[in-house]
């Protein structure tokens, strides 16, 4: 059984018996299959949800002689799901909150030993949009 995200499933291999529902596609069941046979097979659905990938990460850590840490981690973080059609528009995007594409980041949560202090986060350019340190309690 394979559950997507959205009910729009555009196309999927068909081996029998293979049932649809929703967002369920089943397969199966089978009788008399040899041991580890196998069938490859294809699902092509939408799936318009934020799909962060981290490409590269690098952590440095230095210690001083007088026993304070400093961590620094540099992520090559990308969305890897749906592209958007066209160009990209800041003005627009943010002129309309409502109107946003389902598949852009909202928010990207990092959780941070309850010590650390002079956090500091920028994108490739140097600058982020919004941002917000919280403390959990």
């Amino acid at each position: 059984t394979i559950k997507t995200p959205s009910p729009r499933i555009e196309s999927y291999s068909k081996v029998d018996p293979t049932k649809l529902v929703d967002t369920e596609l089943k397969y199966g069941p089978y009788e008399n299959l040899a041991a580890f046979s196998f069938s490859p097979f294809i699902v092509h659905f939408e799936d318009n949800q934020p799909f962060a990938v981290v490409k590269e990460l690098v952590r440095e850590i230095e210690i001083s002689h007088w026993g304070n840490v400093q961590i620094t981690e540099n992520y090559h973080l990308f969305h890897g799901g749906a592209r958007i059609k066209g160009g990209f528009s800041r003005i627009e995007y943010q002129a309309r909150p409502n109107a946003r594409g389902a598949s852009s980041f909202k928010s990207l949560v990092a959780r941070l030993p309850p010590r650390a202090h002079s956090v500091y986060y920028r994108d490739e350019i140097g600058n982020i949009s919004t941002s917000h340190l919280n403390a959990d309690s």
